[in-house]
């Protein structure tokens, strides 16, 4: 016997319709919530183009606040790592470093973000980029934004490919669980036939019978 063969017409209904609701606000937050975190960086990012930078400094600003989970807060040294580059034109720019289009995006005071519980586990975090990517002097492969001068990535995460997956999934994600919801109600009819709808005071027109 089915689950739903004991239900009243009215009942399968307010099932169906919260089984159907359920899924589409699921689907849809992760649709925006991958939006945000992900396409936003990767779509801004595609505008940087290839370069060679050159370390020009690398000093360390206020410590910054950041959360490491929830109902856990810790701080992180904030790493600003300048470097010289030339542009399309030739002509030698500069701008701050960030790891990554990520890193722009959440924490664009700093070049590298950390934040873990561990205050020295951050500071071990930062201190290896800097040992690696903020030697003055040092030079190495980045990318830069025409529009803005001074963005400038160490490297680039997100292509093409990465877009098309992180929408994809969660819009197929969407359809299929509106197809199963579809199914399930047809097969225990969990609509409200004309006949078993519960007397109403209204006419389809929301005029007053």
């Amino acid at each position: 016997m089915g689950c739903c063969e004991n239900m009243t017409p009215e009942r399968k209904h307010s099932v169906c319709r919260k089984m159907l609701c359920s899924g589409m606000i699921l689907a849809i937050a992760l649709i925006i919530m991958l939006g945000i975190l992900i396409v936003k960086p990767a779509i801004y990012g595609q505008a940087f183009m290839p370069t060679s930078c050159t370390v020009v400094s690398a000093n360390y600003e206020d410590n910054v606040d950041c959360s490491c989970g929830r109902n856990c807060y810790t701080q992180m040294p904030c790493l600003v790592v300048m470097v010289t580059y030339q542009d399309r034109q030739n002509a030698t720019a500069t701008g701050m470093l960030h790891n990554d289009e990520g890193e722009l995006d959440q924490w664009s005071m700093c070049s590298y973000h950390s934040c873990s519980r561990s205050w020295e586990l951050n500071v071990d975090s930062v201190s290896w980029f800097e040992n690696n990517y903020g030697q003055v002097g040092q030079t190495y492969s980045c990318f830069y934004n025409p529009g803005k001068e001074n963005e400038v990535l160490l490297r680039k995460d997100y292509d093409n490919m990465v877009i098309f997956h992180v929408m994809f999934w969660p819009s197929l994600l969407l359809a299929v669980l509106i197809g199963i919801t579809c199914v399930i109600c047809a097969k225990y009819k969990c609509w409200l036939d004309e006949d078993d709808s519960p007397p109403s005071n209204y006419s389809r027109f929301g005029v007053p019978a």
